[in-house]
């Protein structure tokens, strides 16, 4: 299996250009406050840059109905990641909106100014919130240092998001730690579904995350900065290491 890679946190045209001539699937740009967060007119120009929008496209696959929670956990997840991989088909990198704490009209609004192809969600959304938002969506889900299987497990839902991130959160802090959590948890849970790995991951500990976990797709956004920056290089290295894994 071909593991997908997210590169997020980009803040200019230069660094999306870099990651697509790598293969990156995705590229994250974050609109929630954020020492990474950019303004409408920058994430514009760098959706343009990447490639025409999802929405433009004429879709081999349309996307699911999300209109209920009634499709068994492993149905879900296994026909909205082979909805995924159509989209990679047609384009990529997808382009991602990181959002967490705004309201879905300042999302909506967000997503029509950029013409973003997905929308992630981090915090409290609910799955009517999710189906208010006019695009996809990925759902982060934040494991805190006290989660065991038991509270884990309680925050995995099917019925409103393409894919589930796992990510570690820090209090209000809702993903970007740069912190990997405690991988244990996804692997006692067994968990049988698709789903996109992210906090604290680099080009040290990628290789053996992939090879405990399994993961459909990694995220990783301070694990290739240096300074606060995107390193070009160390782009480049987290993506060869991830490919070389597969």
């Amino acid at each position: 299996m071909t593991i997908k890679i997210k590169i997020c946190g980009v803040k200019d045209i230069q660094t999306a250009q870099l990651s697509k001539d790598l293969g990156a699937d995705m590229i994250g740009l974050v609109f929630a406050e954020s020492k990474r967060q950019i303004n409408i007119a920058t994430a514009a120009s760098i959706v343009r840059s990447v490639g025409t929008p999802l929405r433009y496209l004429d879709l081999a696959q349309p996307p699911p109905l999300m209109k209920n929670n009634a499709f068994q956990l492993s149905e879900w997840f296994l026909n909205s990641h082979k909805i995924l991989d159509s989209y990679l088909l047609n384009k990529k990198p997808l382009t991602v909106g990181v959002f967490a704490k705004q309201s879905i009209k300042e999302i909506n609004q967000i997503a029509e100014a950029t013409d973003i192809d997905i929308v992630q969600l981090s915090g409290n959304y609910s799955l009517e919130d999710a189906l208010s938002i006019n695009r996809q969506t990925f759902f982060s889900i934040g494991i805190l240092p006290d989660d065991n299987e038991s509270k884990l497990l309680k925050k995995i839902q099917s019925g409103f998001s393409l894919s589930l991130i796992f990510d570690s959160f820090r209090d209000s802090n809702l993903g970007g730690t740069g912190e990997a959590f405690n991988w244990d948890l996804l692997y006692k849970i067994n968990l049988q579904i698709p789903f996109i790995l992210a906090g604290g991951l680099n080009i040290n500990n990628v290789e053996l995350a992939i090879s405990e976990l399994k993961p459909w797709g990694v995220d990783v956004s301070s694990g290739v900065e240096e300074n606060g920056q995107k390193n070009h290089k160390l782009i480049e290295e987290f993506i060869n290491k991830v490919r070389n894994s597969e």
